[in-house]
């Protein structure tokens, strides 16, 4: 700026005083149709405060950066609750990408496949959508100095258009959403709110289908088309299952309960379960026979009512009964004997309990380990049990 012509740029002087009409003290970004030649007013992309605000009289306001109206038709009401949105102060914006990186991801059964899906969580729609998908294995460069791993992830495969993929024991996902390739299929990111993997063999809406993995992007403050009350989330972590009734609040499931495990006379193995927080849709707990220096692995089976009843709760994630509430697992456990097992404990060094897809590789164990106990070294078989 020139100091002896202050009014020389369109732009108002960011302190307190006055100013007039050539300058503004804000920045707006609207959409254009060009086919009619009109600013779209009722799609703004981005407003940023770059001036000193003024009252009604045209005095300076002692806010730098107040959150006012500049949209056409906007009272002073609908803009005074904002205070923390996309590179504040104060921007009407929409995600333009999201990446959502996935890893621990268990390989699904056959014909079973993750699916791309955005989620709104103010109509409460979903679209599957196609996105740019990129497989990824770790390969370890070295060691830091504190001896931890240094880990380049290379792709093995895409980067390319997918809305379906597959997992690989070990290996990342990256899933890419972008407008750019979005808006030609009609599709806007500022639409939703929400990324989410579900789990299907057809189509598999987050909406009433198992959804792993999901990530809040932006909060819409109960308005889809108005951007100027949008909160945009630039990072943080993703989210396990996906459950619409609090997609608004970015809840996602939470593990909690407690457990024993009993080895009786070395013959059989008792789990006792209390107090399990509800598996999500599509899941169920698992109980394994691990050896950890082996890596090797033994399904024992789905959790079941306590005993006499012993009753399978591979359901509990839909189906409620005298152990099963709207959020809790009241009590459960698991039985067996090693003659039923065809093992012994000496073949493996811990017990398992973990979050099993339905929908799940039966031979692989989920990475999602709820409850482990170590089995204890001194256990010894009786005579007859003994080998020769």
């Amino acid at each position: 700026m020139d100091p002896l012509h202050p009014d020389s740029i369109p732009f108002a002087p960011n302190n307190f005083e006055t100013f007039s009409l050539p300058q503004y003290n804000y920045l707006v970004i609207w959409e254009f149709d060009k086919a009619t030649n009109t600013v779209l007013y009722d799609k703004p992309h981005m407003r940023a405060q770059v001036g000193i605000e003024l009252d009604a009289q045209g005095n300076p306001i002692p806010h730098a950066f107040a959150p006012y109206p500049t949209a056409p038709g906007k009272e002073l009401s609908d803009f005074a609750a904002y205070t923390d949105v996309l590179c504040h102060p104060n921007l009407a914006a929409g995600a333009s990408a999201v990446t959502l990186t996935v890893r621990n991801l268990k390989p699904l059964a056959s014909g079973q496949s993750y699916q791309i899906w955005l989620y709104d969580e103010v109509e409460g729609d979903a679209t599957k959508v196609e996105a740019t998908y990129t497989r990824q294995q770790p390969d370890t460069l070295g060691l830091d100095p504190l001896g931890e791993p240094i880990i380049d992830w290379v792709d093995v495969e895409g980067p390319g258009p997918a809305s379906d993929f597959s997992s690989v024991p070990g290996y990342r996902h990256v899933v890419q959403l972008r407008n750019q390739d979005l808006v030609p299929t009609g599709i806007r990111l500022s639409q939703f709110t929400h990324v989410v993997v579900t789990i299907g063999s057809s189509d598999a809406n987050p909406g009433s289908s198992p959804a792993p993995v999901w990530f809040r992007y932006t909060n819409q403050n109960g308005t889809r088309t108005d951007l100027f009350d949008n909160e945009v989330f630039l990072a943080g972590e993703a989210e396990f299952g996906f459950r619409p009734s609090v997609a608004d609040q970015g809840i996602g499931w939470q593990p909690f309960g407690s457990g024993t495990v009993q080895f009786l006379n070395v013959e059989a193995i008792a789990i006792a379960l209390n107090r399990l927080s509800r598996p999500p849709l599509g899941f169920y707990y698992g109980v394994w026979l691990v050896n950890e220096d082996e890596d090797t692995n033994l399904f024992v089976g789905e959790i079941t009512t306590p005993p006499p009843g012993l009753e399978s709760l591979l359901d509990a994630d839909v189906t409620k009964n005298e152990f099963v509430s709207d959020s809790e697992i009241l009590s459960a456990g698991k039985w067996a004997t090693w003659a039923d097992l065809g093992s012994t404990y000496q073949n493996f060094t811990h017990v398992y309990v973990t979050l099993e897809p339905k929908d799940g590789d039966g031979s692989l164990r989920s990475p999602s380990t709820i409850f482990k106990a170590a089995i204890p070294a001194n256990l010894e078989l009786p005579p007859e049990r003994e080998s020769s």
